[in-house]
Formats: structure tokens, sequence, C-alpha cells
């Protein structure tokens, strides 16, 4: 499992760089990142994610379900001050 992850990461990796280089040469004012929100989302919807933006158009959740119902595995929240970390 651990090695199809890492495949999966490696063959998704420049597309995600793409996306960032795509943001990052559009900066919005903080608080004011309405393209991004809609960027991001267009882009998990694309990928058969099931995501929609929050009220404030500020932000974007998403849901990814797997082939067995059962417990929320992980519930994710990134603060955007935490966004601005090169990779």
């Amino acid at each position: 499992m651990k090695e199809q992850i890492k495949a999966y990461i490696e063959a998704i990796l420049p597309d995600l760089i793409s996306l960032r280089r795509e943001i990052h040469k559009n900066p919005e004012l903080s608080n004011k990142e309405l393209e991004t929100s809609r960027l991001i989302k267009e882009k998990l919807m694309e990928n058969g994610i099931e995501a929609s933006t929050i009220s404030s158009g500020l932000g974007v959740t998403a849901l990814i379900e797997g082939a067995k119902k059962g417990k929320t595995v992980a519930t994710i929240y990134i603060p955007q001050s935490y966004m601005v970390q090169p990779w």
C-alpha cells in the first residue's frame, strides 16, 4: 500500500506543481482568495472529488469516500497562514 501511495503521488506531482505555480502567478490579497478557491474546487471536481465552496467563497470543502462505508478517517483543515511554505 505504501508503494502504491508513493507511486500515485509521483504520478500527480507535476500537476500539483503546475497548480501551485498557477496560483502563485496570480496572487490575491489575504482574505480575498476567491479565484484561488474557485481554481482548487475546479481541480478537485475534475478529478472526481465532490467539492463545494464555503459560504464566504474563501475556502473549499471536499469529500473523498472509500469503497466501503465506515468511520471518518481524516478531517483536514489547513489555515491560510500555513500555505506560504515553498514545496
